[in-house]
């Protein structure tokens, strides 16, 4: 009777566990599973435009007269299925720019769909301009996509409330 008990509670374990599988799909709907974001927890001018790829290998700046610990490379990973709906969303409306604008990249994300593919979404600035690439290819700016990855990986808890006035984005997206 006890490894009866035991059987039960142990099969009632494993269905409950079931909820997330192996590819780690959360969602029934929408073709994001998850996105996996990087990004420097500090800010920084840089002499040289960082691409994606440095943020995914984790070359973090040094920033000059600096005695804080924020200099690194933090990785999050989105897994909530609204957030991940909502991050679709605006991904569908982002329209080409037929403009040529460098890349110093600032977050890298890369998005895991459910088929297994991956594709790359890099936000940039240059100044006081920023960019998006997917895949690449560089958008149309889109402040709710911007706030929607930048809320959900943690990125606003490095900065403090002066050095959040400085996020436009954060103007456009109180309705989130």
């Amino acid at each position: 009777m006890k490894y009866l008990i035991i059987l039960l509670f142990s099969m009632l374990f494993l269905l409950a566990c079931n909820n997330k599988t192996a590819s780690g799909t959360r969602c029934n709907n929408g073709n994001l599973d998850s996105i996996k974001v990087y990004y420097y927890n500090y800010s920084f001018i840089s002499p040289l435009n960082m691409k994606c790829s440095d943020i995914k290998n984790s070359k973090s700046m040094p920033l000059e007269n600096s005695t804080s610990d924020y200099e690194g490379v933090i990785s999050k990973v989105i897994e909530d299925c609204n957030v991940l709906m909502d991050i679709e969303k605006e991904i569908q409306q982002q329209q080409p720019r037929n403009f040529i604008a460098s890349k110093d990249a600032r977050i890298l994300c890369i998005l895991y769909h459910k088929d297994g593919t991956t594709s790359e979404l890099c936000l940039c600035q240059d100044s006081d301009v920023k960019y998006i690439y997917i895949n690449g290819v560089l958008q149309n700016f889109n402040f709710p996509l911007v706030y929607l990855i930048k809320k959900n990986s943690g990125y606003y808890e490095w900065f403090t409330e002066k050095e959040k006035l400085g996020f436009e984005e954060l103007n456009y997206c109180e309705h989130f």
